[in-house]
């Protein structure tokens, strides 16, 4: 009887072990992507500068709009150094996917702006930065998707029998947070 409970626990310290280096790995791999996507939202943000200056040459009538732009642009930096070691379900990466949404729609005004204005939508300048633009935001799509992927494969495991077990000993009792891809991205894949 005393051989069969011994088996038993060593048995599940054994699970509980394997399990606990899986999560590691999960979440190393979690953070790795994680990375990528900062990397390209950073990007973006070092862009706006670019653009803001450039078209305060051009049209100093919308500054509002670009004032805009630049404070939604600084609260979602501040917000994004807040995630760091566990972006898969912090309370910070709630903060910076609030701030990120915010900076998102000043972006879609300020291309609405830009469409609409003759004097912006024809100049040189800008027509260089938009491409730029375009460019940061379908890299900041891709790495967006292979974080959700990710961050999916995470909270599958999790689920799934044993590792559930593992998870919920193991206190990883929170799904990661998925990234709303639509809401990430400002400009549309074609730039007229």
């Amino acid at each position: 009887m005393w051989v069969l409970m011994l088996v038993l626990v060593l048995v599940l310290v054994g699970l509980l072990g394997v399990g606990s280096q899986r999560f590691k790995r999960m979440q190393a791999q979690n953070h790795a992507v994680w990375l990528q996507v900062e990397a390209q939202l950073y990007r973006r943000y070092d862009w706006v500068p670019l653009w803001v200056q450039t078209a305060k040459c051009i049209l100093k009538k919308e500054l509002s709009a670009l004032k805009a732009v630049i404070e939604a642009r600084q609260a979602a930096q501040r917000a994004l150094k807040n995630v760091k070691q566990r972006p898969e379900h912090s309370r910070a990466m709630q903060e910076w996917l609030r701030a990120e949404a915010h900076f998102t729609q000043c972006l879609r005004d300020l291309r609405t702006l830009v469409q609409t204005t003759p004097e912006l939508h024809n100049h040189p300048d800008l027509l260089t930065l938009r491409a730029d633009l375009l460019l940061i935001e379908q890299d900041l799509s891709m790495a967006c998707q292979q974080y959700n992927q990710s961050a999916g494969f995470y909270n599958q495991f999790k689920h799934d029998f044993p590792s559930n077990v593992a998870a919920l000993a193991l206190g990883h009792t929170q799904d990661a947070l998925l990234l709303p891809l639509e809401a990430t991205i400002a400009f549309e894949p074609r730039i007229a």
